[in-house]
């Protein structure tokens, strides 16, 4: 049986980014080029179990296409709407050519926050920047750079093969997942559904 552990979102170590942002890599050749759109639902402040005041850390890896043209990572808040908020932060710059990672620690979510950006700031040219491998993590420390994994649907054994009490062969999918609720409690899920075909199939299909 297949199975995909997510861990409590709790602890400080995972990266509450969603999963489908794991490969993510953008580049630009703006001043600010941002990982996420600021709206996005996978930057959702309440869907990472955040809230105002709550104390968080981010990371990114960034790279400068031109040599001299200095680049650092930058951690916005905005409102409901859209709005720009007070309470980012931005690390130092660096002139790096090949991927980087710069962190920033110690950033208090500040009142009203709905949505965070992480973005890429080039400090001067017009050379290209990327930005991939963004994190953000509970507590006042950036944390080594975890996968993320919140928001990822359990994966599927297919053609598993099970005999009743009669030794008539079924053909199931079968899966397991595991949901977090806080603080740090985790709850196994499996399921397995049986597979009709032939009559069977027709007659539901009716």
């Amino acid at each position: 049986m297949s199975a995909i552990l997510l861990p409590a979102i709790r602890r400080p170590s995972v990266n509450l980014v969603r999963y489908d942002a794991a490969g993510r890599e953008v580049v630009g050749a703006t001043e600010f080029t941002n990982w996420l759109p600021s709206t996005s639902e996978s930057m959702r402040i309440s869907d990472m179990g955040l809230a105002a005041g709550d104390v968080i850390s981010a990371s990114a890896e960034i790279k400068s296409a031109v040599s001299g043209e200095r680049t650092r990572l930058g951690v916005d808040f905005f409102d409901i709407s859209g709005g720009g908020l007070p309470g980012g932060s931005v690390s130092q710059y660096v002139d790096a050519q090949a991927y980087t990672r710069h962190e920033i620690d110690n950033v208090t979510i500040p009142t009203d926050a709905a949505f965070v950006l992480l973005f890429a700031q080039r400090e001067s040219g017009a050379g290209n920047a990327s930005i991939r491998k963004g994190m953000i993590n509970r507590g006042p420390t950036a944390q080594p750079y975890d996968i993320p994994k919140r928001g990822a649907w359990a994966p599927m054994t297919h053609g598993l093969l099970v005999r009743d009490n009669e030794q008539f062969v079924h053909r199931y999918l079968s899966g397991a997942s595991q949901i977090t609720t806080f603080p740090s409690r985790r709850w196994l899920l499996q399921f397995a559904t049986h597979i009709l075909e032939g009559d069977e199939l027709r007659e539901w299909s009716l």
